[in-house]
């Protein structure tokens, strides 16, 4: 199935991770997004500020903390989507390259940096 948008598995595998790293992300970070906005516009709950009451100001805060996330998600599903997937077609392409550039010369294919000796 991946044959036909991704050109092997391993930009399959990086496009659907990218896609999954920013829907965590965003889960994890817009509703303390949300509360940082709020308290820098000056949003404090109406007629509940004008109690006084720290407890329910808090409270006024975090109501609705995943309101307009629609949005995010897309835009960053649809970047680290195109972004990781990329990187991992790139990565594969070039690698296989260099396998090919060392069966050529006949030398073994280089399996990543080489040790450091004395």
């Amino acid at each position: 199935m991946y044959l036909v948008v991704f050109p092997n598995r391993e930009s399959a595998v990086g496009s659907l991770t990218g896609v999954l790293a920013s829907t965590v992300s965003i889960l994890v970070a817009h509703p303390i997004e949300a509360v940082k906005v709020r308290l820098q516009s000056g949003e404090r709950g109406g007629l509940i500020a004008a109690s006084g009451c720290r407890w329910r100001q808090a409270a006024s805060l975090l109501r609705r903390p995943y309101c307009g996330i629609g949005p995010h998600l897309v835009q960053y599903s649809a970047l680290n989507f195109i972004r990781f997937g990329t990187y991992a077609a790139a990565k594969s392409y070039f690698e296989g390259r260099r396998a090919a550039a060392a069966a050529e010369a006949g030398a073994p294919p280089c399996a990543g940096p080489l040790p450091l000796t004395d």
